[in-house]
């Protein structure tokens, strides 16, 4: 909504989209087999949906994908109680589960919770190229440039690799924290043609970043 120019209100952290003022109508009286919704912790509609699907008797199932910490734009009230009417959760991965277990949303045995990873779409990521052992690596790291991310390892890594003759190539896209410091990690090293920081990058084009490495 926002690439296409949608108005939207902020405070502090919060985000409210007027688009999605009807949510109620829309799952009331369609008689749907299921809703999914986004993390009830971040998200108010989170809560919008769990009364529609409650009144309904429609189940409910929550996703999640935020692995660190944010502010809880929702009151703990309210976040509390789509979590308890929920009959599943979707986690891209165990560190979103933890953030949950971590705040005391969730017990970690708790059987609603699933990890769905990040699902890939194959026809705009798909592989046709084919490789010779001349080829250099190429890897490609899309992200938030965060010491949690691990960067530093990797840059480390690629060194090691670059000094002991693999052919090698890091593209990196994005911008954070960490860009002065792999700038200045490239040029101590000398590696201007083995690391590549692009910054950010408009998102129609990351499908080409994709398939390049």
């Amino acid at each position: 909504l926002w690439r296409q120019g949608k108005k939207r209100l902020t405070r502090a952290d919060r985000v409210v989209m007027p688009e999605f003022a009807n949510l109620r109508d829309v799952i009331r009286g369609n008689n749907f087999d299921v809703v999914e919704t986004a993390d009830p912790v971040l998200y108010p509609g989170a809560y919008a949906a769990y009364i529609a699907c409650r009144e309904e008797g429609t189940p409910l199932v929550s996703r999640a994908s935020a692995t660190k910490h944010l502010p809880n734009i929702v009151p703990r009230v309210k976040t509390e109680a789509v979590i308890e009417y929920a009959s599943g959760f979707l986690f891209v991965s165990p560190m979103t589960h933890d953030r949950y277990v971590e705040q005391g949303y969730l017990e970690a045995s708790d059987k609603r919770a699933e990890y769905t990873g990040h699902p890939v779409d194959i026809d705009l990521f798909s592989d046709e190229r084919s490789y010779s052992d001349t080829d250099p690596i190429v890897v490609l790291s899309v992200g938030v440039l965060e010491e949690r991310k691990g960067y530093k390892m990797i840059a480390e890594a690629v060194r090691q690799l670059h000094e002991s003759g693999v052919s090698f190539r890091w593209h990196i896209v994005g911008s954070g924290e960490l860009r002065s410091w792999l700038h200045t990690f490239v040029r101590r090293h000398d590696l201007g043609n083995v690391i590549k920081l692009h910054g950010q990058i408009p998102h129609e084009e990351i499908n080409d970043m994709y398939a390049s490495a």
